[in-house]
């Protein structure tokens, strides 16, 4: 996991060295969780702390990385995504895209055992999907509203499954966020 983390933040170093326009948004939103797979839903909200790199002489894609707080009831998350946006439009930009994040799972010992769980991973990683879409409102500052949906790729719990022995539980999550982006422009020239 740390060799994960530190690829990211070297990627985000080249994507930073390359990029023309850089922007940051803020989003809350009210996430959606299923654990175990076809399990309850489990309600909560989602708060980010983003930064978008747009490379040189393209505005049809985007890469984006930063911090994101998961609360889910019991269950809490500290995520860092990376991302990759195509972007479509100009006034009002739909975007779409995908990507992987790192998940640190802080979660109360005492809620380990309320759902029959034998252990807890530190660290997940999930794969993303998102659509949404961008509004400019005034010079640099944009409205964003994007819906994510998010699937562990690495198990989040070891349960115990009775005569089956264990369950490795993976979850599902998806999201609706608002927010805003200022984008701070030609910060190379």
């Amino acid at each position: 996991m740390k060799r994960f983390i530190i690829l990211i933040v070297v990627s985000v170093l080249i994507i930073n060295a390359y990029s023309q326009k850089v922007g940051v948004e803020g989003l809350i939103g009210y996430s959606t969780m299923v654990v175990p797979k076809n399990g309850p839903f489990i309600n909560g909200i989602q708060i980010s702390v983003l930064s978008n790199f747009y490379p040189p002489k393209s505005s049809f894609f985007s890469f984006t990385t930063g911090i994101v707080f998961q609360n889910e009831n019991e269950w809490n998350f500290l995520k860092v995504p990376v991302k990759l946006t195509f972007l479509i439009g100009k006034k009002i930009t739909f975007l779409f895209g995908g990507g992987l994040a790192a998940n640190y799972v802080m979660l109360p010992k005492e809620t380990y055992y309320k759902y029959g769980v034998i252990s807890i991973s530190d660290f997940t990683l999930n794969g993303l999907i998102f659509l949404g879409f961008s509004v400019n409102v005034i010079k640099n500052w944009k409205i964003k509203f994007l819906s994510e949906y998010e699937t562990s790729l690495t198990a989040l719990y070891k349960s115990f499954g009775g005569h089956h022995g264990y369950n490795y539980e993976k979850y599902h999550s998806i999201s609706f966020n608002l927010g805003v982006i200022y984008i701070f422009k030609n910060i190379k020239n």
